[in-house]
């Protein structure tokens, strides 16, 4: 949904709210713990923006190890895998 509103096609925000709700089991809060650990994240990771550092961060704290993405940068992590 974040890349459909940059790119200005939120035509397809819709679609793709449908497809990630029927694969996403559950959603993490983001709280102070998280906002720690992303900044140690930024840090670590030069590549990672600070969106998808909170990401790796939600994932670190909740012990999820795979992501689905087509972002390369979290190729860069070293303790998560990526599929898409």
């Amino acid at each position: 949904m974040h890349r459909y509103a940059a790119i200005d096609r939120r035509d397809a925000i819709e679609k793709a709210f449908s497809i990630l709700s029927a694969v996403v089991d559950e959603v993490f809060p983001i709280n102070l713990d998280t906002i720690n650990l992303t900044h140690s994240i930024l840090i670590k990771y030069p590549k990672l923006s600070a969106r998808d550092s909170v990401h790796v961060a939600c994932m670190q704290l909740n012990n999820i190890e795979t992501i689905m993405s087509f972002d390369t940068d979290f190729d860069s992590v070293s303790d998560i895998r990526r599929i898409f």
